[in-house]
């Protein structure tokens, strides 16, 4: 029985029927002849006896009334008379050919045949000579058209008449002949069909039970998988042994698992991945915040929410339609703007380079800004993400360095940077800064003793110190200079005393 699950349904289907059918056509096994009489006997009494005497009923019909319509066009009467019998003869010729033709599609028999053939043959020769009648007439020979169809016409066409009558009787012949056949084979199909009959219902009972029972089995199965996956277990064990549509869909049922539990997968993979991507930008420092199309906010970091607490007098100050105590998650991002309203020059320059940067101004709070649109993958905007930056205490140092700077320039190079606030790089600026000023003050603090030394004449002086670059040079210079001057005084109070003791 493999053989039958491997299977379609469709033909499996079809095998069961056509087993029911054969033994449904085995219940007239019995009676096979007697049917196959009646049904002969009937069929051609309905289908070609009937239909034949019908046609030839008509062809007769037909014919008389053509006779009638050549003779109203043979009479002395009006042109538009006359014209009218001329139409209607040729609209029954066509007919009278046509029920020929449709005759000949019904005779069954060689007899039927040859009468329908001797038919053809007189109506062809009477039409001929009623064309010719009508030829006469056209001629304006009316004795002549009168003699003719008097005549040779009346001749040919009561001949065909004759043929129609002969046909009539050959097809009565026939229906007679069948419904005689009929009776005689009735009374001998109606046990054996009976009889037939309560055999075929208890082999297609048997049937549709197999069939069903095959089908169920299956179903159950298929919904057994169905359930598995609908409550997530992708592991069980399909069955997709057979070749039918059951066993087609347990394949595709197989792939579905296949490509659910890859799925699954897969998304646990992108969740992992979107998890360590959501853990880095919460533990990140730098605040970001990221907006939907509708420029709503729908993420915001930690990192974002304790800078603006750290300045939350300031913000507070500036946005006072901002409530701090509310989440920024799910408010339009207008509450961050100064005047609760973006900028249209930079949203234009947003969506026309896709990235913008810029600063806002928070009474004394200053944040950097770096936004960037977001696009999926067909290249369709879906959002922005901002990233946030605070810049209070660079500011704060860039002023304080400006003021050293300033002071340094101005000859002051006493003012330092604090120091115990900072840290990272702007430690690191103002230690190097702090360092910049204490070599310069350090250096110009020996040049200027060495310079007043000098000035008093004292030539024993020297600048002392660890320097490197441009102001070790400077000392090596300085001491040069005064070794220099050393030397040269020292030549002038020899030729002095020379000059004094000659």
């Amino acid at each position: 029985m493999h053989w039958l699950k491997n299977l379609k349904l469709t033909p499996k289907l079809m095998l069961a029927f056509g087993v029911v059918l054969v033994l449904l056509a085995a219940q007239g096994v019995g009676a096979y002849y007697g049917l196959s009489s009646l049904n002969r006997a009937t069929t051609n009494l309905s289908q070609g006896s009937m239909q034949s005497v019908s046609v030839a009923a008509e062809l007769r019909a037909l014919l008389g009334e053509y006779r009638t319509a050549a003779y109203r066009g043979l009479v002395r009467a009006s042109d538009a008379v006359k014209l009218d019998a001329r139409e209607r003869s040729a609209k029954l010729s066509e007919q009278i050919d046509q029920s020929l033709a449709a005759y000949g599609k019904l005779a069954a028999t060689a007899e039927e045949r040859k009468l329908l053939e001797e038919l053809t043959t007189s109506w062809h020769k009477a039409r001929a000579s009623y064309e010719s009648v009508n030829e006469l007439i056209d001629l304006e020979l009316p004795d002549d058209a009168l003699d003719t169809f008097l005549g040779e016409t009346s001749d040919l066409h009561n001949a065909a008449t004759a043929a129609v009558t002969a046909l009539i009787q050959e097809t009565d012949r026939q229906a007679d002949q069948s419904v005689a056949s009929a009776g005689t084979a009735y009374a001998t199909s109606v046990t054996t069909i009976v009889v037939m009959l309560l055999v075929g219902v208890a082999g297609g009972l048997a049937i549709a039970f197999f069939i069903a029972r095959n089908l169920a089995g299956a179903m159950r199965g298929a919904v057994a998988v169905a359930n598995d996956v609908a409550t997530g277990k992708l592991d069980s064990r399909i069955d997709i042994r057979g070749s039918d549509e059951i066993a087609d869909l347990m394949r595709a049922m197989q792939r579905m698992q296949h490509d659910l539990r890859e799925r699954t997968e897969r998304d646990q993979k992108v969740a992992a991945e979107n998890l360590r991507i959501r853990t880095a930008l919460e533990a990140s420092t730098t605040g970001l915040m990221i907006t939907d199309p509708e420029y709503r906010i729908v993420y915001r970091n930690p990192a974002l929410a304790r800078m603006l607490e750290g300045h939350a007098d300031q913000v507070a100050a500036a946005l006072p339609h901002l409530d701090m105590e509310a989440p920024l998650v799910g408010q339009p991002v207008e509450v961050l703007e100064i005047g609760g309203k973006i900028a249209q020059d930079f949203v234009a320059r947003l969506e026309r380079e896709g990235s913008a940067a810029r600063e806002v101004q928070y009474g004394d709070a200053c944040f950097a800004q770096n936004i960037s649109t977001i696009l999926d993958a067909e290249g369709k905007y879906v959002g922005m993400v901002c990233e946030w930056r605070d810049r209070t205490a660079e500011i704060r140092v860039e002023q304080e360095v400006a003021r050293v700077v300033e002071a340094a320039a101005a000859g002051d190079l006493s003012g330092r940077i604090d120091t115990s606030d900072k840290q990272g790089f702007l430690l690191q600026l103002a230690v190097q800064l702090n360092g910049l000023l204490d070599a310069n003050a350090i250096s110009l603090a020996e040049v200027s003793r060495l310079l007043t030394a000098l000035a008093q004449g004292d030539l024993t002086v020297r600048m002392e110190g660890q320097f490197h670059g441009v102001f070790a040079r400077m000392r090596d210079d300085a001491n040069a200079t005064v070794d220099q001057l050393t030397s040269i005084v020292s030549r002038i109070q020899a030729a002095s005393a020379a000059i004094n003791a000659g």
